[in-house]
């Protein structure tokens, strides 16, 4: 690929992808203008990584937004898988320690508590988080904890606010909080 296909495609990416849709695009639009001005031209795939992600870095303030090169080895076979038969990588990688779930209580109260220290991708946890969701659900507030979380799937993100719903289904209020711990 040209260094110009890697920035279309990571903006893409981003656009599609990033939490922060807003935030998406303005990272987008800026690095777009340094595509058109030529910044990028005769980079190798390293360092225009580097460079993305210090820009991506400088605008969204995001450590876990970065670009990364693959090394070509990647897509071979490990010794003694043939060729064509080796599983998605979702299906290799081990699911995280309770897909991020570290604990789920009802407090005093009748307030919940949920302390999530990663977030996992919903197509892998989707029942793990359905039934920690429903060790909360018909308290009066839930209180989720994020203070050691440490990131994960934009996905599981949106899933897991899209929880926030009480019994009958109804939203009735939602406060996020968010504080340097």
């Amino acid at each position: 690929m040209t260094a110009r296909e890697i920035v279309e495609t990571a903006l893409g990416l981003l656009r599609t992808g990033y939490v922060f849709p807003d935030l998406a695009e303005r990272a987008a639009a800026a690095i777009e203008v340094r595509l058109a001005d030529g910044e990028y031209d005769g980079m190798d795939e390293a360092a225009l990584a580097d460079l993305l992600t210090s820009q991506l870095n400088d605008i969204c303030a995001d450590k876990h937004l970065r670009v990364r090169t693959m090394p070509s080895q990647a897509a071979r076979p490990e010794p003694g898988e043939p060729a064509g038969q080796r599983p998605a990588p979702r299906e290799r990688r081990r699911p995280p320690h309770n897909y991020g779930i570290y604990r789920v209580e009802r407090l005093e109260g009748n307030v919940g508590y949920l302390d999530l220290r990663g977030v996992a991708d919903p197509e892998d946890a989707g029942p793990v988080i359905d039934a920690a969701m429903e060790l909360v659900s018909g308290t009066y507030a839930l209180i989720i904890d994020l203070r050691h979380n440490h990131g994960g799937s934009p996905e599981g993100a949106e899933a897991e606010v899209e929880a926030d719903r009480l019994e009958d289904g109804e939203r009735r209020a939602r406060r996020v909080d968010v504080g340097s711990g």
